[in-house]
């Protein structure tokens, strides 16, 4: 059943997050362009274009793959530190109140609003689907039996820390009117919430990382799910 779970888990993980990083490179494309909108045809040929760019780097350039981990994640602190500071000072003089931002409640869905509620944990379970990279790690880590049950804590932890300082701002500076955010033509949330905060060129150069940031997600979704590249990568 772990053996099953896991493959699954792989299997749809990579691919939910080949077509979310489909969908970011073609946000940019649109706020570059208003009246570019990508066809359901481009936004799949991009896709197996992701997964097939990935699975040839994982299989030929792990070596080259370790050597982008710290770049990777030092870009992440960057991008997150420009939501968290940068976004409440581009909106300073429009932003939500705090009864919104923390109480309020919009369901945009057929399902009820409690169902809802509980569908909307499938994103926040994201930051931690992937602890058992820690112990798939374990047979070559120093003092294991410490080592990884602090790895994982402290992922998971850390993760669901900034996450909710992430999800705060964004609810304090996304506008009251959250449809609008849901049912604009970007496709992306937060693209249209850097739009209307940085304008389209500040928006455009942050989006633009946010796409290099996101395409090595798959990537080390992907290393990680072959055991054969642990040793490498590590």
């Amino acid at each position: 059943m772990v053996g099953y779970n896991s493959f699954l888990g792989n299997v749809s993980a990579i691919s939910s997050l080949a077509w979310a990083c489909s969908g970011i490179v073609f946000a940019a494309a649109s706020l570059n362009n208003s009246d570019f909108t990508a066809t359901a045809g481009q936004q799949f040929g991009l896709y197996i274009g992701v997964l097939v760019v990935c699975g040839a780097f994982c299989a030929y350039g792990t070596e080259i793959f370790a050597r982008l981990q710290t770049p990777s994640v030092v870009l992440n602190v960057i991008l997150a530190l420009v939501t968290i500071i940068g976004l409440p000072i581009a909106k300073r003089h429009e932003l939500n109140t705090a009864a919104f931002t923390f109480g309020g409640f919009v369901n945009l869905t057929s399902w009820p609003s409690g169902f809802s509620f509980l569908l909307s944990f499938l994103a926040p379970v994201w930051t931690i689907c992937s602890f058992d990279c820690a112990v798939s790690l374990s047979e070559e880590a120093t003092n294991a039996a410490t080592a990884v049950p602090q790895a994982i804590v402290g992922a998971i932890g850390s993760a669901g820390i900034l996450g909710t300082v992430i999800l705060v701002i964004l609810a304090l500076c996304m506008g009251p009117d959250v449809a609008a955010v849901n049912d604009d033509a970007l496709g992306q949330p937060l693209a249209y919430i850097y739009l209307h905060a940085f304008g389209q060129k500040g928006s455009l150069v942050i989006w633009s990382f946010m796409c290099i940031a996101r395409c090595a997600v798959p990537l080390g979704a992907l290393c990680f799910a072959d055991p054969i590249n642990y040793s490498a990568i590590k």
